[in-house]
């Protein structure tokens, strides 16, 4: 990727800083200064920034136990500038960078930019990407200028758990969704019951004593109310009538313990 100097004097060309005036006259010592404090504002930063190519920082950050930050820069955004000035260029960002992540720039004129972009399915820079070193996996991006409390609270994740001990935390719908699938599967693995089909079986009854043959004047009409509402009537000798009522009772009383009665 070249050396940091080279990466220097690259960066303030594409800012627009040049050795001499419009008509080629020397500079005049203000003039150097002015310029140099300009390009120190809008320098990236390198006191921050993996010196390497992509595989190096993302082996590196793997080996630290770090996440992996990465900021793709346009050479036509001047968003990308200001990116440098104010979001790297706080305090506060620079120390949780050095003590949480693994930092690594590149502009969009780079090949390495050029295959993130591609293989991240990014469309515009400058973008702001946490990548998880041992997986490859995009984590969280932002797009454009992010101001440093902004991306200072979002890294909080972060700094909370390193790459090896993170466990994702999922939101209620991918819970609740994560539930619903893990349900379907166990489902799927539990066989159906089959239906048991149980045809209801007419009650039997104990058979009744055959009605007495006697003189009429010997026999009654006996009438019975079943529970159900039927009536049941029978022929009963006047003499046997205490007992034969005494029988029919005890067998209505024995059907309606059994719950056989119909």
């Amino acid at each position: 990727m070249g050396t940091l100097h080279d990466a220097t004097t690259l960066t303030e060309q594409r800012i627009g800083f040049r050795e001499s005036d419009a008509e080629g006259a020397p500079s005049t010592p203000t003039a150097e200064t002015s310029r140099d404090n300009l390009a120190s504002l809008y320098r990236p930063p390198y006191h921050l920034m993996f010196n390497g190519p992509f595989d190096r920082a993302k082996d590196a950050a793997c080996d630290r136990d770090k996440w992996l930050l990465l900021n793709l820069q346009s050479t036509k955004e001047f968003t990308s500038h200001t990116l440098n000035r104010d979001t790297w260029g706080n305090e506060a960002v620079a120390e949780t960078i050095s003590n949480y992540f693994t930092f690594w720039q590149v502009y969009d004129d780079t090949t390495d930019c050029i295959k993130l972009c591609t293989f991240y399915k990014l469309e515009t820079t400058p973008v702001v990407l946490v990548i998880d070193p041992i997986t490859g996996q995009k984590m969280r991006s932002w797009r454009g200028m992010v101001e440093p409390e902004d991306l200072l609270e979002d890294l909080v994740p972060f700094m909370d758990s390193s790459p090896k001990n993170y466990r994702p935390t999922l939101s209620k719908g991918q819970r609740e969704s994560s539930s619903m699938e893990n349900m379907e599967k166990s489902s799927a693995l539990i066989p159906e019951k089959e239906e048991i089909t149980r045809t209801p079986q007419k009650p039997t009854y104990l058979p009744l004593p055959e009605e007495p043959a006697a003189d009429g004047n010997l026999l009654c009409r006996v009438g019975i109310r079943l529970p159900d509402g039927r009536r049941l009537r029978r022929n009963s000798c006047v003499r046997i009538q205490y007992s034969c009522c005494g029988l029919s009772a005890l067998l209505i009383l024995r059907k309606l313990r059994q719950g056989n009665f119909a």
